[in-house]
């Protein structure tokens, strides 16, 4: 994410100028719900759990009128996920998750044409939360369903 701050600006305004970038983002949805159900087919109910969270996380993506807010919220979702993954502790995963949001707005100040937002900042931790905890949560309720 951090490697596209000085060229997302251009691509996303290329895309919405074509009047491409609407379907972009919801193609990369889909697709991406797709591969989370094709890497969890040997795990229905976590599938199924999960698949239907990002369904309900793509519906609330359109309370935000912007489509890079939309993105920046299905983004750290995946990173509140992975960070989780990584330390395996739900308190470590959101603190991480949180500065990593807080770097990207960091570097964000230090590009050109770019702005430093606390509500990004908000944002992008308050999204990484929603990825962490729902992935603690499925992965306490399979362990529930395996005893």
């Amino acid at each position: 994410m951090l490697a596209l701050v000085p060229v997302g600006r251009g691509i996303v305004d290329g895309l919405r100028t074509r009047g491409w970038l609407t379907a972009s983002v919801g193609s990369a949805f889909v697709l991406g719900v797709v591969a989370l159900g094709v890497s969890l087919r040997s795990r229905p109910k976590r599938m199924a759990l999960l698949c239907l969270g990002a369904v309900v996380l793509g519906a609330a993506t359109q309370l935000w009128p912007r489509v890079e807010e939309r993105v920046h919220v299905l983004q750290y979702v995946v990173l509140g996920a992975l960070c989780l993954r990584v330390v395996e502790r739900p308190w470590r995963a959101l603190a991480l998750v949180a500065a990593l949001g807080w770097l990207e707005e960091g570097v964000q100040y230090l590009v050109p044409h770019r702005v430093y937002d606390n509500a990004d900042v908000a944002l992008n931790a308050a999204s990484g939360a929603v990825g962490v905890l729902a992935t603690w949560a499925a992965d306490r309720l399979e362990a529930r369903g395996t005893r």
